[in-house]
């Protein structure tokens, strides 16, 4: 009852190699190549995946059209040393070889294969204000489709705020409405860029989660 006194934990890793290409003043293409890894306690799972999008600006009014499909790889199977152990073959009879090294065998698993669909533009914009919007429909393999919105006001591209809501359509969906705001700063003397960023997303059972970002563009 008291436990063994001792821990495990889990943690995912993803590195990118991220690529874009601007085709033409309409149309772009863009891409990751990632290598995943996921691990608990002392058994780890490891693939490579690729991301892929398009994105085309269309004439009426600035709307811009993009579809991606995330997760492309291979699959991952769990290995490790928590998967090896001895055991008694035959508990019954007595003078057999009491500990035989065995292994558990695990399945293999595939990534979560997404196929995205969206459109994004302005409703207001001019020198002081901006108010856009977006809308995407997400086509899984481990899941029902949904329907993602959202919107953006900025104040001189400096302060933000925004709301949204996920899983639109989708039965017994955790994630939900989701508000936040955000502060983009240009650091004094260069020309980088401080992005200051919160959210405040309605999580269902895992109730309210509260997500904050901070980064810096070169």
């Amino acid at each position: 009852p008291e436990g063994t006194g001792e821990y495990w934990g889990a943690q995912d890793l993803a590195i990118n190699l991220s690529f874009a290409r601007k085709l033409t003043d309409k149309f772009s293409i863009g891409g990751n190549i990632k290598f995943i890894q996921q691990t608990i306690w002392h058994s780890h799972a490891n693939t490579f995946a690729m991301d892929l999008g398009a994105l085309f600006v269309t004439p009426f009014k600035g709307i811009r059209l993009g579809a991606s499909l995330a997760n492309y790889g291979g699959e991952l199977r769990m290995t490790g040393r928590d998967q090896k152990l001895s055991v008694d073959p035959d508990l019954i009879n007595q003078g057999n070889v009491e500990f035989i090294n065995a292994l558990y065998e695990t399945d293999a698993f595939p990534l979560p294969l997404i196929f995205r669909v969206g459109l994004s533009g302005e409703l207001v914009r001019t020198k002081a204000l901006r108010l856009s919007y977006a809308i995407d429909a997400l086509h899984p393999n481990d899941n029902t489709e949904a329907v993602n919105t959202g919107f953006e006001l900025a104040v001189g591209e400096t302060f933000f705020l925004r709301g949204g809501h996920a899983n639109l359509f989708r039965e017994n969906a955790e994630e939900g409405l989701t508000l936040g705001g955000g502060l983009h700063y240009r650091l004094w003397g260069t020309q980088a860029i401080l992005r200051i960023d919160y959210s405040y997303v309605d999580f269902g059972r895992l109730k309210y989660v509260n997500r904050v970002s901070i980064g810096i563009i070169i």
